[in-house]
């Protein structure tokens, strides 16, 4: 038996190197190539790890409402303060993406969500002593946040290591983890604080936080070795692509690396966490600057929901389950939209506009005066078109930027997710404050949406083909 070992994930024909220099061409048996090809396996057991670190990470961020009610009953500050501690630690969440991301091309995700996990569970055993609510914000608002920001750039990444064919359904999956802990982390985080405190609440949450950790033991990269029979029985051999260099001066290659690492300078280390040359990329700049205007009217839209039914005249706690309605609904969406996206009915973009589109028409219509019922109704269809845009933005950031560039290019993306979530609370309160009507934050939140789903359809065929125009230069050998 011959031991292949695969310097990288790329699998493909190329030159064989065998103890004493012996080069030779070969190709992989049919037992390869089926080894080599993902979409399965231990592709699915990882997709069940992202789905539960995203629950625990991202789905835990978005579901911290039961404690600011608390937080702001027990340090009698005003909501604005309270709900600042929520709003801070989902910008830092998501502005950590571009770092994680970094880290995790140097010491490998599984590492780097390892420690995300410590870090953020370390951080919620902290805010259970805190006894001013300044505190709050040093100790969740960023230490916890910066955890849980190790984690989820990193979780959405990994699916896209085991699926091409079947991607859609696979990251579709592993984003349901969000929708699931809109349903079922605010009402246990309500018996947890009813039952022991908003303290003995928060050290129970530490202590699920800390599963994240579990999770990122699932998370193995592809296989790197594999047993092929071969006329030289037990001789080593590597194979080499072409993009790869040899594994026997693998060692040497990576001290070169490290010691030219070292000798960079300052500006070139801050250029390895935020790669400008993502921008070079006119498609990448569409979709990045993109997610700052969706996250301005999405994360208010769920934020004031509730005060919106209120003011309709709906009687508690009614109002307060909306927020489920949304997440039941958008579970829906995440786990169905990759089977259409997978068969080419229609494509990513298309999918993602039309869910934009979904949400700005449910955000204008709903603000008609109407019971309980026609709200649920109302946002039963957003949670399902929330479903569905939300996890096909990763795929059409893999569409523009490659397998290769694909965690930076999240990692960048979380952070103008985080930029539209913290300027979209301060726009809505000053439209509120200026009309005293929560109809006109969703016409703009409404509008906001729409023209988002406009510039997503009309936008990249635009590049695209402008591109294809483009002279093609030929060079000529004398």
């Amino acid at each position: 038996m011959t031991v292949l070992r695969y310097s990288s994930s790329v699998y493909s024909t190329g030159n064989v190197m065998c103890r004493g220099g012996t080069r030779r061409n070969r190709r992989p048996s049919g037992s390869e190539e089926e080894n080599a090809t993902l979409d399965g396996g231990w592709g699915w057991v990882v997709v069940m790890a992202a789905h539960f670190g995203l629950l625990l990470s991202y789905g835990s961020v978005t579901s911290f409402s039961p404690f600011v009610v608390r937080l702001k009953d027990y340090f009698g500050g005003d909501a604005g303060t309270i709900g600042g501690i929520s709003g801070i630690a989902l910008f830092v969440t998501l502005a950590t993406g571009s770092t994680s991301s970094s880290l995790s091309n140097k010491f490998g995700g599984r590492v780097i969500i390892f420690i995300g996990g410590v870090v953020s569970s370390f951080g919620l055993v902290v805010t259970s002593f805190v006894t001013q609510v300044q505190y709050l914000f040093v100790t969740y608002s960023v230490i916890s946040a910066v955890g849980y920001g190790l984690v989820v750039t990193p979780l959405m990444s990994f699916p896209a290591l085991y699926f091409t064919k079947h991607y859609a359904l696979a990251n579709g999956i592993a984003q349901a983890g969000i929708a699931v802990a809109l349903i079922v982390l605010p009402p246990l985080f309500q018996i947890l604080i009813q039952t022991y405190g908003w303290r003995g609440a928060i050290l129970f949450h530490s202590a699920i936080t800390a599963n994240i950790c579990v999770c990122s033991a699932l998370l193995r990269p592809p296989p790197q070795v594999r047993y092929v029979a071969n006329d030289d029985a037990n001789v080593p051999c590597t194979i080499r692509t072409d993009t790869d260099h040899d594994i026997t001066d693998q060692k040497e290659e990576n001290l070169k690396q490290k010691r030219l690492w070292m000798k960079t300078s300052y500006c070139k280390f801050l250029r390895k966490f935020f790669d400008v040359s993502f921008f070079r990329n006119p498609l990448f700049v569409l979709i990045f600057f993109d997610q700052v205007i969706i996250s301005i009217a999405f994360f208010p839209t769920l934020l004031f929901l509730v005060a919106r039914a209120v003011s309709y005249g709906i009687p508690q706690p009614l109002p307060a389950t909306l927020p489920s309605v949304v997440g039941v609904s958008s579970l829906l969406g995440r786990l169905t939209h990759g089977y259409i996206i997978d068969r080419k009915i229609i494509t990513a973009t298309q999918g993602l506009a039309g869910g934009l589109m979904v949400c700005g028409l449910v955000n204008i219509f709903s603000s008609f005066k109407m019971n309980y019922i026609g709200l649920a109704c109302m946002y039963s269809v957003f949670g399902i078109a929330n479903g569905v845009y939300h996890p096909l933005t990763t795929v059409i950031i893999r569409e523009f930027v490659g397998v290769e560039k694909f965690p930076h290019g999240q990692g960048l993306c979380n952070f103008s997710r985080g930029i539209g979530g913290i300027l979209g609370l301060p726009i809505f309160g000053l439209i509120y404050d200026a009309t005293n009507s929560y109809n006109a934050c969703y016409y703009f939140s409404g509008s906001v949406f729409i023209i988002s789903s406009f510039v997503l359809l009309t936008v990249p065929p635009c590049l695209r083909k402008c591109r294809s125009k483009q002279p093609e230069v030929s060079v000529v050998a004398k």
